[in-house]
């Protein structure tokens, strides 16, 4: 009996620690070099360091979320619950803009428009790193197929046009 408690203890705390727990265990400086992906061929048309660095905030329900594009480009924003136990926050430009953000288990997702241009992106933390993607695409020009029926509907499809990504690791 007494081997099986300490079984299940050992199991609670491995299961424990290996949860992700957002934002808390992304808590850190992260650095990388985004790419900017060519269409078609894949290939990576332009490279420039990348940085993302979480923090807390004096705020319960906030953490400072700072963008750094080429060592220059700062932007800093903040990251508020807006309903944590459904996986739902925002993203405060600070600037009047605000963005919903969506977390899957280790996953972000944002989806945005400007100006008919839409905006996906996506953090995953994995393996100790942060893997950071975002495409786009005009909604402006988008396919349309289908009946507009009950039975087949119109629906609608577009090419996207821009891909990004990075491999971000925490600095130790």
């Amino acid at each position: 009996m007494r081997q099986f408690l300490l079984f299940v203890l050992l199991l609670t705390g491995i299961f424990g620690y290996s949860q992700n727990s957002f934002p808390e265990s992304w808590i850190g400086n992260w650095k990388g070099e985004l790419e900017i992906i060519a269409p078609a061929s894949g290939a990576v048309q332009a490279k420039f360091p990348m940085e993302i660095k979480i923090g807390t905030t004096d705020e319960a329900g906030e953490w400072s979320w700072t963008i750094i594009y080429n060592h220059k480009d700062v932007r800093n924003y903040l990251l508020r619950a807006k309903d944590k136990s459904r996986g739902l926050y925002e993203i405060d430009e600070l600037n009047k803009i605000v963005l919903d953000l969506a977390v899957f288990g280790n996953t972000t997702i944002s989806s945005f428009e400007v100006d008919k241009m839409r905006i996906v992106d996506f953090h995953e933390l994995k393996d100790g790193k942060m893997y950071f993607s975002l495409i786009s695409y005009d909604e402006s020009k988008a396919n349309l197929s289908g009946s507009g029926t009950a039975e087949i509907p119109t629906v609608k499809s577009n090419v996207v046009t821009a891909m990004q990504r990075a491999v971000l690791e925490r600095e130790k």
